[in-house]
């Protein structure tokens, strides 16, 4: 049995290049509502690995974020077997301070380090995301336990726990962080 979890394509509105744009907390805000349900960049560049791989897959499920679904359907059309809330991204935990005003990249560490020690202010807590990723993970495994391998098409910190869960589960595969668009991990039990 086979999984592979696969981080969307570029989205329409690239955080990269305001990274060092000077903001508030509160303008966080903002940026991840706007940024919550925007689909995919035109055009992409879909790594030949990518397609190979999904290829290889019996079936395609993808968190029911545009991004995620314009990307499957990119790869496999509209041979999507579900699209589900579970394998969303982590809500960006955040204060709705005007000041200080620091670097966007700076935030977003600093508030994803706060959010591992337990901040959850307008956001998920790190509990919930991974419980969602224990639920996600018996999903996933219960998928290719049917139809023998599955493309998930998800989103970086979610797949990051997706992955500790089928580790901890005894599937074989790697923990790296999908840092990158179209960045995957495989898995696979024996």
């Amino acid at each position: 049995m086979k999984i592979v979890l696969l981080r969307h394509g570029r989205p329409e509105i690239d955080l990269h290049h305001r990274q060092h744009e000077k903001i508030s907390a509160f303008d966080i805000k903002k940026i991840i509502e706007d940024y919550r349900w925007i689909g995919l960049a035109e055009p992409q560049s879909i790594p030949s690995q990518v397609k190979l791989l999904a290829a290889q897959c019996n079936i395609c499920v993808t968190s029911d974020v545009a991004r995620s679904i314009e990307s499957a359907q990119l790869i496999v059309g509209d041979n999507i077997y579900k699209s589900d809330s579970i394998y969303r991204e982590a809500e960006m935990p955040h204060p709705l301070w005007q000041w200080p005003r620091f670097s966007m990249k700076y935030w977003f560490f600093l508030l994803r380090c706060f959010w591992y020690l337990g901040y959850q202010q307008n956001g998920e807590s790190v509990v919930e995301v991974k419980q969602n990723a224990k639920i996600g993970a018996l999903q996933l495994v219960e998928f290719a336990e049917k139809h023998s391998s599955v493309l998930l098409v998800g989103h970086g910190i979610n797949i990051h726990f997706l992955a500790k869960e089928l580790l901890a589960l005894g599937w074989l595969g790697s923990n790296n962080c999908a840092t990158s668009y179209w960045d995957y991990n495989q898995f696979v039990l024996e």
